[in-house]
């Protein structure tokens, strides 16, 4: 199985007939009628709404973290969606629509859950629609999304190597093009949002900037209250802390606890040095020059351009927010709707026939200098 903190959304493309494998998730569910399936999935979806509704009902926050619910966009990386120009359908998973409504059929919507027992419950009412809020970091340049993409399923190849293998013919059955499903961070807000459910898209440039004018990552400082000893966490775990789950709002969220004007959450007595562990290093050489570095960037700029232009309507009804825009965040895009509405597909080809032009006459970057081997390193 696999761990918690990366189980739901593969559990709903489970439960909503999305998955291909089943029994990854549920070993004894293989060999099953497809009658048996469908109680399996009932009672399960039973399980895990009164399980969500115990903390729910408590007053508590119900917070999944997953980077497995990229997997509603997965298909929008496949030949069968290649077709571009189709306006915002371009841009909508299949499957998506289908397994969102089951995810939410996980969720404390039912009133029969909050009846007995109500007088000594924080929430007595429901979960609503309206409660949920998705949040979704966005990250420019889209180039260091692309190569953060390629330290973690790259292994040792090179970076040249990995843009490469989408839409190669292959005999291994591997599906190369899934290894970029979480690059396309604006489409997977507009799955949400097109359901109704508001989505907060978090610009980690913009928040990297505001947070190096004032602040490091964490550090343990002495508080002003009581003479006391206080971590005051920054960075893109702040915004988390305070503009996402709003800690310091409620008084069950503990003593001392608050959020300053600039978004950075103070522990009092608490201190354990907040650090980010998510950093990996290149693991080979790029392979890539700068100028190549610099037209894969902005072919998928010009994706993002035609995907938010269709989310603006949806800032506009409340639906969206963007929090912390990097001064330049999106410049690149035209007015309007006259940005091309491209497949992620097929951006995803063209960066693979940019990674493969010849560089003869251009400059690889001084760390990324070719070995005399170099068709057999790439």
């Amino acid at each position: 199985m696999r761990s918690p903190a990366k189980f739901y959304a593969t559990l709903a493309a489970v439960l909503s007939g999305t998955a291909t494998s089943p029994d990854k998730i549920f070993p004894k569910w293989r060999l099953k009628t497809e009658e048996e399936l469908r109680e399996l999935r009932l009672r399960t979806v039973d399980y895990f709404r009164s399980l969500f509704g115990r903390p729910w009902r408590d007053g508590m926050k119900i917070v999944i973290g997953a980077e497995n619910f990229d997997s509603l966009v997965l298909s929008l990386g496949q030949s069968r969606t290649a077709a571009s120009n189709h306006g915002e359908e371009t841009h909508v998973s299949p499957d998506s629509a289908n397994m969102i409504d089951t995810f939410l059929e996980f969720l404390p919507f039912d009133e029969n859950l909050n009846v007995s027992d109500s007088s000594d419950r924080l929430r007595p009412q429901p979960l609503q629609l309206e409660d949920i809020e998705i949040h979704i970091n966005y990250r420019t340049p889209r180039i260091d999304h692309l190569i953060s993409c390629w330290h973690q399923f790259g292994g040792e190849t090179s970076l040249k190597r990995f843009v490469m293998q989408v839409g190669a013919e292959r005999v291994d059955q591997q599906n190369p093009e899934r290894n970029f499903n979480q690059m396309n961070s604006l489409a997977l807000a507009l799955q949400f949002v097109r359901k109704g459910i508001k989505t907060t898209i978090v610009d980690m440039k913009g928040v990297f900037e505001m947070d190096s004018k004032s602040f490091t990552q964490g550090s343990t400082t002495k508080g002003i209250k009581n003479n006391t000893m206080e971590t005051v966490v920054g960075g893109l775990q702040g915004v988390v802390a305070c503009d996402i789950l709003r800690m310091g709002s409620e008084d069950n969220d503990g003593p001392g606890i608050f959020c300053d004007d600039q978004s950075k959450l103070h522990l009092p007595n608490y201190e354990v040095p907040v650090e980010s562990s998510n950093v990996r290093n290149d693991k080979n050489q790029k392979m890539l020059t700068d100028k190549q570095l610099a037209d894969i960037n902005h072919v998928y700029e010009e994706y993002d351009c035609g995907v938010w232009q269709h989310l603006k309507k949806y800032q506009e009804q409340g639906l969206l927010r963007v929090l912390y825009p990097f001064e330049h965040l999106f410049e690149t895009c035209k007015p309007g709707k006259s940005n091309a509405d491209i497949s992620f597909y097929n951006t995803m080809l063209k960066a693979a026939e940019i990674a493969s032009r010849p560089s003869d006459n251009e400059t690889i970057m001084d760390e990324d200098v070719v070995s005399k081997n170099f068709d057999e390193t790439i």
